[in-house]
């Protein structure tokens, strides 16, 4: 993002980038007069050859039509000068200091760093307005598992593998790999690896009616993290006798575990805890930052208005996942968009205010 801040003076133009060269140790690059445009047209008969505009060495432009500041006419010459170059002296401090204040407050990709008040609080998950499926498949004496399938047909993600503990690479993001072993009858383990070591465990358990699938999630990297358990209906699909697992799941979500997170904030620490207890401090200055929870990785945030807030991750330099967070205007609902690094959207998610 690129900062334009602007200075009007009264025909003081050509003087003011002339103080400004001498005590900034800058240059002028450019200046436009009345004269050489069709302002000339408009503008009194000794204006042509006043500046309009200029352009400084640093990059910012400064607009100086006539006739917003007025001078003191009574004012000795001796006196008029002294009051430009004070005024100068101090249009120029302004400008500096708005230009390094704009800096500051944005981020390398134009997020502002200073948090939004209106995210702080307690966000419930809320089902989605078109409901997703979980597919379970055979596939080349296997099994394929899809992820948040819409009713058009797709899919956020998938994986082929077997029930034979072997790592199983996501096609969509190789840098996560997926394992599953059959346990016992009617229970299958599903662990997944980040980086090549292991970063969650799910346990699937299907009802003796092979009606209800229960997952529950848990996350190994984080010691203070609690188990969670999501529930899904059978919703049609292929069926298999030898394979209860087999079949197209939808999420029961009252008989899930609530999906809520919270966000706190102390200073100029942004603190996230999510449903499984985990808690992750962000330091949300628009900067890239080490992320505790998926080690290699580096994590970036910020709020670019009052309503948003933007997560980045990347991995090896590159972008592999943004979560942008918008809040309604009344701030009870918030909705959150979930994109990899192509810019698909993965996931887009409701929350309203729990508290």
């Amino acid at each position: 993002m690129q900062l334009y801040p602007n200075l009007t003076f009264d025909g003081k133009c050509e003087g003011a980038f002339k103080f400004y060269e001498e005590c900034l140790h800058g240059r002028t690059i450019f200046m436009m007069t009345y004269e050489n445009t069709p302002m000339d047209l408009q503008a009194p008969s000794d204006w042509g050859r006043s500046a309009l505009d200029a352009d400084p060495e640093c990059g910012l432009t400064i607009a100086a039509p006539r006739g917003s500041v007025r001078p003191l006419e009574s004012a000795s010459p001796l006196n008029q000068e002294v009051n430009m170059r004070r005024t100068l002296f101090w249009s120029g401090l302004l400008w500096l200091s708005l230009s390094a204040v704009l800096a500051a407050g944005q981020s390398v990709t134009g997020v502002k760093s200073q948090r939004s008040e209106k995210l702080l609080g307690t966000w419930k998950q809320l089902p989605p307005d078109q409901s997703t499926t979980l597919k379970i498949e055979g596939e080349a004496g296997g099994i394929k598992v899809s992820y948040g399938c819409k009713e058009d047909g797709s899919c956020s993600s998938s994986v082929v593998s077997n029930y034979d503990g072997r790592l199983s690479k996501y096609p969509d993001d190789a840098r996560w790999e997926a394992s599953f072993r059959k346990m016992a009858d009617g229970t299958a383990q599903h662990d997944t690896y980040f980086h090549g070591k292991l970063d969650n465990t799910d346990k699937w358990q299907v009802s003796p009616d092979r009606n209800t699938l229960t997952v529950t999630n848990q996350v190994v990297n984080a010691p203070e993290a609690k188990a969670m358990r999501i529930a899904y209906d059978r919703s049609g699909g292929p069926a298999s006798k030898n394979d209860p697992f087999i079949g197209f799941w939808k999420r029961n979500w009252e008989k899930s575990d609530p999906s809520v997170i919270k966000y706190t904030a102390k200073g100029d620490v942004f603190t996230t805890t999510a449903a499984d207890g985990i808690t992750d401090e962000r330091d949300c200055d628009g900067k890239d930052h080490p992320n505790r929870l998926l080690e290699g990785t580096l994590y970036s945030c910020g709020f670019p208005d009052e309503r948003t807030y933007e997560l980045v991750l990347k991995d090896n330099g590159k972008v592999t996942t943004t979560i942008s967070s918008k809040i309604s205007e009344d701030g009870k609902k918030m909705a959150r968009i979930v994109k990899n690094g192509e810019g698909k959207t993965m996931s887009e998610l409701r929350f309203e205010k729990a508290d």
